[in-house]
């Protein structure tokens, strides 16, 4: 003989059962809508046969802010740095270095206080016509003193600045 057990209960305790684990063990933040920034970076840093080489660019970093629930403030805010345009000319050879937009870095930065630094290293090289990934690069360090608008993750204020990396030297 088979009996039929009816549905509606254990569809209900699934339900119940899913709520309280939610509510036990939380729930990920949420991701807000991104902003971008285009920030400006300069200064001298030691290139290739420690010749110097006043470089500039740019680079966008994008602010993703995280929210807690309940919150309706975002507490952090999920960064992306891309180099979107870095040259410049070493002092002693003439010769031209870049540095592309094809690096991407992401970083975590919490919004209390609303502004702080994020600081990124990427590699530069000379700019010429056959190119390979064996070629000796340069690296750069470039700092950005960031301002956040606390009620939205945006960046209102920023700017760059470059120097060469102490790796332990």
């Amino acid at each position: 003989m088979n009996t039929h057990r009816p549905l509606v209960p254990s569809v209900v305790l699934s339900l119940v059962v899913g709520l309280m684990g939610g509510l036990l063990w939380g729930s990920t933040p949420a991701h807000a809508q991104a902003f971008s920034h285009v920030i400006s970076f300069a200064g001298t840093v030691t290139g290739l046969g420690g010749e110097d080489v006043p470089l500039s660019g740019q680079a966008r970093i994008t602010s993703t802010p995280v929210l807690e629930p309940p919150a309706t403030a975002p507490s952090g805010a999920i960064l992306t740095i891309d180099i979107i345009n870095a040259h410049g000319k070493g002092t002693i050879t003439n010769k031209p270095y870049v540095a592309l937009g094809t690096d991407k870095v992401y970083r975590t930065m919490l919004l209390d206080p609303p502004s702080g630094a994020v600081e990124y290293t990427f590699p530069f090289f000379l700019n010429g016509t056959g190119r390979k990934a064996t070629d000796p690069v340069a690296v750069a360090l470039v700092s950005f003193p960031l301002t956040f608008d606390t009620r939205t993750g945006a960046i209102t204020v920023g700017s760059g600045t470059l120097s060469t990396p102490n790796f332990g030297q």
